[in-house]
């Protein structure tokens, strides 16, 4: 794998290698290289945990250059947080009702 490049200076492209893992691969603008560099991997947080995403990387030889587990959205924690929020609030008024 190799560093990013500018995406004002590169094609970029998400494709699927397996179930749960695409890979990010870019191809420099206006250099005559034509080839393809894998830029990253990325793997379903629900298919896999941090230690199988990085033994499928061992496992087919890839090193990379840094690794990175994945995080939720800012906007899927906000709605964790209000549905925490409204189930504690019904509960707390199906108390007050008893």
């Amino acid at each position: 794998m190799k560093a990013p490049i500018p995406s004002n200076a590169a094609t970029t492209k998400r494709t699927t290698v397996a179930p749960g893992i695409s890979m990010i691969i870019q191809r420099s603008k206006g250099d005559g290289d034509d080839a393809m560099q894998t830029q990253s991997y990325r793997f379903s947080k629900r298919r896999f945990s941090t230690e199988q995403a990085k033994a499928w990387l061992t496992s087919h030889k890839i090193k990379p250059m840094e690794f990175h587990p994945a995080e939720e959205s800012e906007e899927k924690k906000e709605k964790e947080d209000r549905g925490t929020m409204i189930d504690r609030i019904t509960k707390e008024i199906a108390q007050e009702l008893i």
